[in-house]
């Protein structure tokens, strides 16, 4: 097969690149490898302590699993063999104005520094977003700075190359907004490829996309070992700050951070989350009740925002995060307000019958699949790491609990509109 695309977005030829998968069938398969295939592989070789429910030893719940993941490949494959819904124009996505991503990153700055301040680094586990309008204000940045700063590494090659003074400025100023939007340790790894994207940008291009010219650049080696060589430099104060905002604790040496955080058992935990939620769904059995949580939560805000009933009382399970938290945790004390995504899988298995699941499950994946390929028809082809991190990073926002997207909320707005900028052309 033989993708259109450019080998650089907004300043390269149009050329047809041979491959095997769609651009959407690449991410989703890179997808499945992330959360499924290689957790489960790893959890059934080792036994690492889950501190959720994994009863992947029981063999109709392996089975079921291994049904689900086969039944998702078999949608990406049906979606490479199916005529795919093109724009009318004929090039790439324009990127975005450099006056939009000052602006944005300049608010984004002023919010985070905002948070810093007034003790809210950690609000997304100590403090409702109803009670405090700055919590409000960083919950929707914290979203869309890292989608607008992807949007701009997949549409405007020609800025993220540039060394001309205006925009290294830019540059520089977007570098801080994905600074003060992180809110986790899993923000820390966004920032850390941005920081990679604005040191290196060629190095990185050519490890991100498959055919861009850059891979043709000359003494690739040496430039390859010279970030290497940077990256633990990089990697250490953006990982503490990642650590600060999802604890607020600075108590702890810099080795015992790293330890706690790069012990085998965090990393198999941390990459099993969605694993342990779809493998205790199917033991637990689904529940088409809970479709109602979405509904309900969209009801209790609707009657804050609007003053219909200002004393209206929070459902006290508002989100399938919650949900999957709260059922599928193997320890006692849970925390207060929060939440554990459950997955593409597990989403759809929590609320339907098995049967049904299997459907779903196809369908779903073969949309997404579509979907990606509309929106990024055109674009440089991810290589395999690419495609490996877009999946984990950008694609969660609409894989972690695809549920909760009916909830209004700022990341359906960032959804709708990438949507809408992927028609400008």
């Amino acid at each position: 097969m033989y993708l259109r695309s450019y080998n650089l977005c907004n300043a390269g030829e149009a050329k047809y690149t041979k491959q095997t998968l769609t651009r959407g069938g690449k991410i989703f398969l890179a997808y499945l490898f992330i959360e499924y295939m290689f957790p489960l592989f790893i959890n059934l070789m080792y036994d690492s302590q889950p501190i959720f429910r994994l009863p992947i030893h029981s063999p109709t719940i392996l089975f079921t699993i291994l049904l689900l993941i086969s039944v998702s490949i078999i949608a990406v494959l049906a979606a490479r063999y199916t005529p795919t819904i093109t724009p009318r124009n004929k090039g790439p996505i324009r990127p975005l104005p450099k006056w939009c991503i000052v602006m944005f990153s300049l608010i984004t700055i002023l919010v985070g520094y905002s948070v810093f301040s007034a003790g809210l680094t950690q609000w997304r586990y100590t403090t409702s977003i109803a009670s405090n309008s700055t919590v409000l204000y960083a919950a929707v940045v914290q979203v869309m700075m890292p989608v607008m700063s992807f949007w701009v590494l997949m549409t405007d090659h020609q800025f993220i190359l540039s060394r001309t003074r205006s925009d290294m400025l830019v540059k520089f100023i977007m570098f801080l907004g994905i600074i003060f939007s992180m809110n986790g340790l899993a923000s820390a790894f966004t920032t850390l490829l941005f920081a990679l994207v604005f040191i290196s940008p060629r190095s990185i291009l050519r490890f991100l996309f498959s055919n861009s010219e850059e891979t043709k650049e000359k003494k690739s080696f040496f430039r390859n070992i010279g970030i290497l060589l940077l990256l633990p430099f990089v990697f250490a104060p953006i990982f503490l700050a990642g650590v600060y905002t999802k604890s607020g604790s600075i108590n702890y040496t810099v080795e015992e951070r790293v330890l706690a955080y790069t012990g085998l058992n965090y990393l198999i935990n941390r990459h099993s989350v969605h694993l342990s939620s779809v493998a205790a769904s199917i033991e637990d059995g689904s529940n088409y009740i809970d479709l109602s949580i979405p509904f309900d939560t969209t009801l209790y805000r609707l009657k804050l925002l609007t003053g219909i009933d200002v004393d209206a009382k929070k459902p006290e399970i508002s989100t399938f995060s919650r949900l999957a938290l709260v059922q599928f945790a193997d320890f006692e004390n849970i925390n207060p307000k929060g939440g554990s995504s459950p997955g593409l899988l597990a989403s759809l298995t929590m609320v339907l019958p098995l049967p049904l699941a299997v459907l779903g499950v196809f369908l779903a994946t073969f949309i997404l699949v579509k979907l990606l390929d509309f929106v990024l028809c055109r674009q440089p082809p991810f290589s395999w790491v690419g495609a490996l991190i877009f999946a984990y990073i950008p694609f969660k926002y609409v894989t972690d609990s695809p549920f909760d997207l009916f909830i209004p909320g700022p990341l359906i707005f960032v959804l709708l509109l990438t949507l809408f900028l992927s028609f400008r052309r």
